[in-house]
Formats: C-alpha cells, structure tokens, sequence
C-alpha cells in the first residue's frame, strides 16, 4: 500500500510531502529526515493510506494552515 511522508513545521504550518510505492520506503525516508533534521519543531510522520487525499481528510491537522507545500 502507498505511504506519504510529511516533515511538518509546527509553527509555520509549512510542510513537505514525499510520496512512496509502499510503506517500508517511506519509513527509510522518514529515519533519514529524522536522523538530518535538528529543529524540535519539526515534525516527521510515515503514514500509509491510498491516497493523498485520505492522509489530508484522516491527519487533517497537517494541512490546517496555509502552509501548502512551503519547504520546511
């Protein structure tokens, strides 16, 4: 099953998203940015779901403020 990553600014709002074919790639991914990144406001998440718009209705809170698709 596909599985999106999104690195996520706590205050900003903005955020990334980094799709995957299946769920193992994407926990690879997200290991990678936690191992890179050093702000505690970010945050990473893995989350497998069909599609993009069934991670945005089920962990809407990710996409609440006008942050859509701002580098993080």
């Amino acid at each position: 099953m596909p599985a999106f990553v999104i690195k996520y600014h706590r205050k900003s709002g903005a955020y990334e998203v980094f799709p995957f074919e299946d769920s193992f790639d994407g926990l690879r991914k997200r290991f990678a940015l936690e191992r890179e990144n050093e702000d505690p406001d970010v945050e990473i998440v893995s989350i497998t779901a069909r599609t993009l718009d069934d991670v945005k209705r089920t962990h809407s809170r990710y996409f609440m403020k006008d942050g859509s698709g701002l580098s993080v």
